[in-house]
């Protein structure tokens, strides 16, 4: 009877094991690996009962395996050193991680790709999460300059600090000694790096009239999209607006309304309509600039882009 009551509590459907393989519990010699109920204990029994089973709810609860344990007894290992130790990206990272956790526990839900991550938590944390497509990294790589030297040892780094145009420091362990006044210490050694200078400055690239900035174009439209400020295409003319809602090939945005070259408001009734992905003409990294109380402006250097583009 209890071999078959403990066949019973390890199946998939009756509690979920920990995705820490090292979250164990040890109990008179015997060492377990820890899972999680997936109910209350109440409906777990009346769950075994109308399997034809026939047990009393205090045994039912006596014989439940000791590794088979409530959600809320969960098992964290936190280390960290006065003054010394771990940064805020480490605590921000346990933070997404056990918000992860508790989603798949209540949801019963598989995280398989960074896109299911973000989609099952990002209503459960107040921690901003961004995709990058595949394709964004690519041109990251594509414009990294083939003469950087490579980093020794990035998985002992623990903090990078830039306080110079072209070098930082990088030590095994994060220190704050001096904050607010610096960030820059001698505490644990820190490494001093060099980054080559671009053959022109940013300046001088401004004069030759270069485009720094980019259209950001919607090559893929993904659940990721809704929220973010676009510029799109309407009648041969450019219009701001914030992503509601996305559907295969379009896009559902709430524009604003035009008054002038590059000034725009937001209009008394929402102006919302589907765009083809083709309309987008770039993705906006922030909401238009205020240029009065009322109206707002696409950022002049991506305004450039945007006439240069529709011919204005």
């Amino acid at each position: 009877m209890k071999r078959k009551l403990h066949e019973y509590f390890e199946r998939d459907d009756v509690s979920r094991i920990t995705a820490d393989k090292n979250a164990t519990i040890t109990r008179n010699g015997t060492k377990k690996q820890i899972r999680f109920l997936a109910d209350d204990l109440k409906t777990l029994h009346a769950k075994y009962l109308s399997e034809n089973n026939s047990m009393s709810y205090s045994l039912f609860c006596k014989l439940r395996p000791f590794w088979v344990i409530k959600p809320e007894k969960r098992i964290e290992k936190r280390v960290c050193k006065a003054a010394h130790g771990k940064g805020p990206a480490d605590g921000i990272g346990a933070a997404v991680k056990r918000a992860a956790d508790q989603a798949i526990i209540v949801k019963e839900l598989d995280i398989t790709c960074a896109k299911d991550f973000i989609n099952l938590i990002q209503d459960t944390t107040s921690v901003k999460l961004f995709l990058i497509p595949q394709e964004k990294i690519c041109e990251i790589d594509e414009d990294v300059p083939e003469n950087l030297s490579p980093l020794q040892g990035t998985m002992k780094i623990h903090q990078l600090v830039l306080e110079e145009p072209h070098s930082f420091t990088s030590r095994v362990l994060s220190c704050f000694c001096e904050h607010p006044t610096k960030l820059q210490c001698n505490c644990f050694k820190p490494d001093v790096h060099t980054v080559p200078q671009l053959k022109v400055t940013m300046s001088e690239l401004i004069e030759k009239n270069v485009d720094v900035v980019q259209l950001n174009k919607v090559s893929v439209v993904e659940e990721n999209l809704i929220g973010r400020y676009v510029v799109v295409q309407y009648d041969g003319l450019p219009f701001p607006g914030v992503i509601l809602d996305v559907d295969e090939d379009e896009i559902e945005v709430k524009a604003m309304h035009r008054v002038g070259n590059n000034r725009y408001f937001w209009p008394m009734i929402d102006d919302v309509l589907w765009y083809n992905k083709e309309q987008v003409l770039t993705l906006l990294t922030d909401k238009p600039e205020h240029v009065t109380s009322r109206h707002c402006q696409i950022p002049p250097t991506m305004w450039k882009l945007v006439a240069k583009e529709l011919n204005l």
